[in-house]
Order: structure tokens, then C-alpha cells, then sequence
């Protein structure tokens, strides 16, 4: 007899469609008897009962598999949620990244482009300012050729000692204003990144005593004597700039001769290392200027090299006046 009314939910060991059934060997009649009297007996009021249980079991089974499902689509969802939201961020960030990347790169730029306007604009000042002290050293320069073409006639002449002396002083004098204006253009050279040196065969005999000769006439009251020791070695000339190498002496002997009223002056010319490459023959040489003036004091020696800045105003005041 079978219970093909009857259904339940199938367990996972058995297929999908098993259906329970009770059967026992057909030579076995005593048990098959028991067996159908037992199913007779159930009452229908029992079988009703029993299949309801089975139903309400199936409903309970498929309402618990529906809830999984259901918790299933819900965590499902939420992952969903999170990482469409995650990727948002991800994008705003990059997008927000991207757009501070572009404005620092506008400013960088904008940045560039006002440093290139202002150093087109400094150059050309530069350039204007060069070309300006250029035309007025070359006018400048013209009468002061002239007072030294006449005073250099003038020597010719006969005059006595004290004319002499004069004469020497105009001239002294007259060479370093030259200087002076040979200075100016230079630092404007300098500023605008177009100072070159040049590479001349030079005699550092006769450039030394030169600016020693010019430099003895700056002051009739200092008699402060300027020697000079020069390394007998030095029989030939050298190859560098002759007009800065005049400059440099002259700057270092004038300021000695103004801040030593007395005692020694003393310009020295050596030869520190000699080195031999591809059979030429290269010397380094030291140039050196030494006097007992004044000197700087210690606090004010960094600033030995800033333009236009002096140790001391007063005390440089002052010499001057005694120069005069």
C-alpha cells in the first residue's frame, strides 16, 4: 500500500523525487498483514492529522530555506551598497585629486610665466643700463683722453720739481678716474651676466710696477713706500687679463696706501706650485698685499665682499678727509 498522498521535504542523501513506500518480501505474509492492518486502523481523522503535519513540516522547512535566501540577498545587496559607495569615494578622491593636481599645475605655470616676464623685463633693464653706461663712459671717456694726451705733452716740456710733481699728481689722478669709470661699466657687465675675461700674454713685472707707479701719486702727504718682491723664476709672461689684474692691484694698493699713513706697503708676486702637462709648463702664483695700516676687524670681515658696504663709514670718512 503506498502513501502517494503524503509529502515532505526530501533529504539531502536521497533525489528530489524518492517517494517513501513500505513493502516487505511477498513471502513474508504475516509481516505484509501487519504492515496493511496497521495502515487500515489509522483512522482518517489520523491520516488527515499526520498529513498535515507533514505539510505544516515542508512549509516550515521551505520558509526557513525562503529566510536564508532572503538574509542571503540582504547581505548581498549591502556588499553592493558598500562597494558602490566605496567606488564613489574612490572616484570623487581621484576626481578632487585630479583637479588640485591641474590648479597647481596652472599656478606652476602662471608662476613660470610672470618669472620669465620679469626676467625678460630685468634683462632689458639690464641691457638699457649697460648701453646707457656704455655711451656715457665713451663720452666721458673722450676728455679724459684728452687731459691725459695733454698732460702727458706737458711732460715734454721744461718744468721744474714742484711743476713736475703737479703734473704727476694730474695724471695719477686722471688714470684713476678712468679706472673709476672702467669700474662702473664693468659692474653693470657684471650684473647683466656679460663680463668676459680675456687671455693675453701678460708680464706681471711690468704690470706691478705700473699700479705701484700710478698709486704713489694718490697722496703727496702719505710717503708711505709701496715695494715689491716679485719671484726671480717669473721671467716670462703669463697668459691672463691684464686690464681686471690691473683693476684687482689697484683696488688693494689704493686702499693700503689710504688706511697706512705709515709704516710699509708691500706688494709680493710668487710662485706657490709648479705642475708639467704634454711638456707645458703651468704655474700657480700668488698675488699678496701687505701693509701695517689699520686692517678690519674680525666682526666686519664678512662683509669684505658685499658691494657697496664698507667696514666703517666714519673711519673711512676720515682717511678719506686725510687723503684729500
Amino acid at each position: 500500500m503506498q502513501l502517494s498522498s503524503l509529502t515532505s521535504q526530501p533529504l539531502p542523501e536521497f533525489l528530489p523525487d524518492a517517494n517513501f513506500t513500505f513493502a516487505s518480501h511477498k513471502e513474508n505474509t504475516r509481516l505484509l498483514t501487519i504492515i496493511n492492518r496497521a495502515i487500515s486502523d489509522i483512522s482518517a481523522l489520523r491520516l488527515d492529522d499526520i498529513y498535515a503535519k507533514w505539510n505544516k513540516s515542508a512549509f516550515v522547512n521551505q520558509q526557513s530555506n525562503n529566510d536564508e535566501i532572503a538574509v542571503t540577498y540582504q547581505n548581498v545587496r549591502f556588499l553592493l551598497f558598500f562597494f558602490a559607495f566605496a567606488s564613489l569615494i574612490i572616484i570623487w578622491f581621484n576626481y578632487r585629486r585630479r583637479r588640485v593636481k591641474k590648479a597647481e599645475q596652472r599656478e606652476i605655470a602662471d608662476a613660470l610665466s610672470q618669472a620669465e616676464i620679469a626676467r625678460e623685463k630685468a634683462e632689458q633693464s639690464a641691457q638699457e643700463k649697460l648701453t646707457f653706461l656704455a655711451r656715457m663712459s665713451h663720452e666721458i671717456r673722450t676728455p679724459m683722453n684728452g687731459v691725459l694726451g695733454m698732460a702727458e705733452s706737458l711732460s715734454f716740456t721744461d718744468l721744474n720739481n714742484s711743476q713736475q710733481e703737479l703734473l704727476m699728481t694730474l695724471k695719477g689722478s686722471a688714470r684713476n678716474l678712468l679706472a673709476l669709470i672702467n669700474d662702473v661699466l664693468d659692474f653693470s657687465k657684471i650684473e647683466a651676466g656679460k663680463l668676459t675675461l680675456e687671455s693675453v700674454a701678460s708680464n706681471l713685472h711690468l704690470i706691478a710696477k705700473d699700479v705701484i707707479k700710478s698709486i704713489s701719486h694718490i697722496s703727496q702727504e702719505n710717503n708711505t713706500p709701496i715695494t715689491l718682491e716679485i719671484d726671480q723664476n717669473i721671467t716670462h709672461s703669463y697668459f691672463t687679463d691684464p686690464t681686471r689684474l690691473t683693476q684687482i692691484l689697484n683696488n688693494l694698493l689704493s686702499n693700503a696706501k689710504k688706511f697706512t699713513p705709515k709704516g710699509y706697503i708691500k706688494l709680493s708676486i710668487r710662485i706657490v706650485e709648479e705642475t708639467v702637462s704634454n711638456d707645458n709648463t703651468y704655474h700657480i702664483i700668488n698675488i699678496a698685499v701687505q701693509d701695517s695700516g689699520i686692517g678690519i676687524a674680525k666682526d666686519k670681515q664678512a662683509l669684505l665682499f658685499t658691494p657697496f658696504i664698507q667696514a666703517n663709514d666714519e673711519l673711512n670718512k676720515e682717511y678719506n678727509d686725510n687723503v684729500k
